[in-house]
């Protein structure tokens, strides 16, 4: 970085002798002249004195980029290369818990873990393993290990009643902000369920394209923890019928026509009974199963 010298701009005084008088900003730098024993003068505050010593200011001051070495950029791979093996474990691990290849309750190896990924080392996987215990799918036992965060009866009651405090919240506040074309897109698909390859992966698009304009991060944040729950409780009961497709259209109709009337409060009580019922649905569905 180069740090540069602040010109003078103020105006110099006349001197009533008639001199040319030095500018105001180099005031007091005047010496007079010194003889050397040649009786030439070497006059410090003259033109050759400022341009030495402003050449000498810029040299304390210029400041050298780094070297570019081989070892820097090695450093520097090494570094983005690690970065990615943390990314990369998190994903994978995170893939493997939300589609229960990893049940709950299961106890996990971390030198397995690290076979699994090619050998990597520890410290990625550890890291990636800090990342999900912060998001509540893996619990750190002590003395025991690691374990799959399991899924009790609490906590599909407490995933709905977020779900009913920030979902309606958001549509009724924020739903303004919601593309129209999408919503249009998606009623054009709820009138022709049959088109629907995969009707749950649909039916969490439809709620995240609801959340998407929600500003606050911090209900972002934790109605994104709630989001692997909910998945993972879906495989669970996966032998259990818990969406009844032509119903949830019509439950998502009813929000969607509602919104695109921007009726805001309307839609976002369309959208309240919608969970209820899907809330219903969960418990009854828990007490014909049992849970991991």
């Amino acid at each position: 970085m180069v740090v540069g010298i602040q010109p003078c701009f103020r105006e110099s005084r006349p001197d009533p002798s008639g001199a040319q008088a030095a500018p105001a900003c180099l005031k007091g730098r005047d010496k007079p002249p010194v003889r050397g024993k040649c009786g030439a003068g070497r006059n410090h505050g003259g033109a050759k004195g400022l341009a030495g010593q402003t050449g000498r200011t810029l040299f304390r001051l210029v400041q050298r980029p780094p070297e570019i070495t081989g070892e820097s950029v090695m450093k520097e791979n090494d570094t983005q290369s690690k970065l990615s093996l943390k990314l990369q474990a998190y994903q994978y691990l995170k893939a493997k818990i939300l589609s229960c290849e990893y049940r709950p309750n299961e106890f996990l190896n971390e030198q397995k873990l690290c076979a699994e990924m090619g050998n990597i080392s520890r410290t990625p996987m550890r890291d990636a393993l800090g990342r999900l215990e912060q998001e509540g799918l893996i619990t750190i036992l002590p003395k025991k290990g690691l374990m799959v965060s399991g899924i009790t009866e609490e906590d599909v009651h407490s995933m709905f009643e977020m779900r009913l405090l920030v979902e309606p919240y958001a549509l009724r506040t924020y739903g303004s902000a919601l593309p129209m074309e999408k919503l249009e897109q998606f009623r054009e698909l709820m009138l022709h369920p049959d088109r629907i390859e995969d009707f749950c992966e649909s039916d969490d698009i439809f709620h995240e394209l609801l959340m998407s304009t929600l500003p606050n991060k911090y209900l972002r944040s934790a109605y994104d923890r709630i989001t692997g729950l909910n998945t993972r409780f879906r495989i669970m009961t996966g032998k259990v019928s818990m969406i009844n497709q032509d119903q949830t259209c019509e439950e998502h109709l009813l929000i969607l026509d509602a919104a695109l009337r921007e009726d805001w409060v309307g839609a976002s009580q369309a959208l309240q009974s919608h969970l209820e019922l899907a809330r219903d649905k969960a418990e009854g569905v828990i007490k014909v199963i049992r849970l991991w």
